[in-house]
């Protein structure tokens, strides 16, 4: 990874939820995927990596809630 040359910026956003009652675990991905994700990308220079959990939220959940999808939105085009 440390050798990976980019020839732009990359920014990586993870969005995912965790069950009621959970904190590893959304109900269908388990988070420490994520932790391993970051850990692999945090030394290299050119990535930013962005991770926001919603508590209370299944994964089916986090394709359907208007909050969520608002948030996609701002972040893929800048608005709310």
């Amino acid at each position: 990874m440390k050798n990976w040359q980019l020839n732009y910026p990359v920014e990586i956003y993870n969005l995912m939820g965790s069950e009621e009652g959970s904190k590893t675990t959304d109900g269908a991905v388990p988070h420490i995927q994520s932790e391993m994700l970051k850990s692999l990308i945090k030394a290299h220079p050119s990535i930013r990596y962005h991770q926001k959990v919603y508590p209370k939220t299944t994964h089916f959940q986090l394709h359907r809630r208007t909050k969520i999808l608002n948030n996609i939105a701002n972040i893929l085009w800048g608005r709310n």
